[in-house]
């Protein structure tokens, strides 16, 4: 359950996990799939009119990241999602000039001319090998403090900035609890907390 809420929770933002530790985070997976918290796949229903005429088994791809995982392990693995930035990416790392002080990250934010800058230096990542886009963007994740590294060393005491755990919901007093971190979060800033 914690792994499925971490990647839930991080994916887009590019949680990864360090060669050395990517036997124990397949192990984790492969533990979640024998014991049913993760589906081997989905079987769809038969749907002719789409082209589809007989039920069709999807398998949710479990078995090929612990694959990848288990290959030789000198190299970190880095979560991307479809509906964002993939990685490696130029907003990761020191590629881009950093966000004015005291602005907003926000485009109308900038001046013309810092969004001209911007722009250029977007533009030109292009250009990189993706090597060196890998090696910029993996800086910038090692160098980060969003708690975004999946690692045995803090696997019990990670928690999201609210504090909840799946415990917290199945208690018969939710709403107290989720009400209560939710107000103590308002007061706290927004970043994950190891």
């Amino acid at each position: 359950m914690k792994l499925a809420a971490r990647l839930h929770g991080q994916c887009e933002l590019h949680s990864w996990v360090d060669g050395r530790n990517r036997s124990w985070l397949a192990d984790i997976m492969q533990a979640g799939l024998d014991n049913g918290t993760y589906r081997r796949g989905i079987r769809y229903p038969a749907e002719p009119d789409f082209g589809h005429p007989k039920p069709q088994w999807v398998t949710q791809g479990w078995e090929d990241v612990i694959a990848l995982l288990r290959e030789p392990d000198d190299e970190p693995v880095v979560t991307s999602a479809s509906v964002a930035d993939q990685f490696p990416n130029s907003t990761i790392g020191d590629w881009m000039p950093p966000w004015p002080e005291g602005r907003a990250r926000r485009w109308d934010a900038l001046t013309r001319e810092q969004q001209q800058a911007r722009s250029e230096r977007s533009a030109a990542w292009y250009d990189l090998e993706p090597t060196e886009q890998w090696r910029i963007s993996m800086e910038g994740l090692r160098a980060s403090s969003d708690g975004l590294e999946l690692k045995p060393d803090n696997w019990h005491t990670f928690r999201f900035t609210h504090n909840l755990t799946v415990l917290d919901l199945l208690a018969h007093d939710w709403e107290e609890r989720v009400q209560r971190a939710l107000a103590a979060g308002a007061d706290e800033p927004g970043e994950a907390a190891e």
